[in-house]
């Protein structure tokens, strides 16, 4: 059984990342159904996960997941970055002239606001929608144990989850408010549970 339910979710964890990694390079053309496919096997696949592996099959096949996603996204990136090489480099930057100067600046700008949305603004929204998942299941009577449990399954999935978010939209403003309406969601529902 152990060995059945690995492969299944081995199988829909690669099929489930590979659609994910298909929408978001054809986003421009309608790809709701691939995206509920996607998300669908990969909870599949963490099922599987569980199912075969007991306690610690949730978190291989988590680990599972972003290899594959990272593996992806680099084989992507590889292919992309060799199907455009960029034009060798001019030999005196002074050359250059502002309008490049300022595409460059507003380039390295974008991808240091992606990188500080993605990692530690989805984390500390995270982490407040982690402490009210946490206090929500002690108003259920839940122990302390399994809120532990619980809040340490949901962390990482809601961090992940963000992070693709962040990563795959293209508007940096719609980008930054749902990171910020995550947080404030959080942080109010937890002023509600104090």
């Amino acid at each position: 059984m152990e060995t059945v339910g690995g492969a299944i979710g081995a199988a829909a964890t690669a099929v489930g990342v590979f659609l994910l990694w298909r929408s978001w390079a054809r986003r421009r053309e309608p790809h709701a159904v691939q995206l509920i496919a996607a998300w669908a096997l990969l909870f599949a696949a963490l099922t599987a996960w569980g199912i075969a592996g007991g306690d610690r099959g949730a978190a291989v096949g988590v680990a599972a997941i972003v290899v594959a996603a990272c593996a992806a996204l680099t084989l992507s990136a590889g292919a992309a970055y060799g199907a455009r090489r960029p034009a060798p480099a001019r030999a005196a930057t002074s050359n250059a002239s502002a309008a490049e100067r300022r595409a460059s600046f507003s380039l390295y700008a974008r991808s240091g606001a992606v990188f500080l949305l993605a990692g530690p603004l989805a984390g500390g929204a995270t982490l407040l929608l982690t402490l009210f998942f946490f206090r929500l299941m002690k108003a259920f009577g839940m122990g302390e144990a399994d809120r532990i449990a619980a809040a340490l399954l949901v962390a990482p999935a809601l961090w992940a989850g963000l992070a693709v978010y962040v990563v795959m939209d293209e508007s940096l403003r719609r980008r930054s408010a749902v990171v910020a309406g995550a947080a404030a969601f959080g942080a109010a529902c937890l002023a509600l549970l104090a």
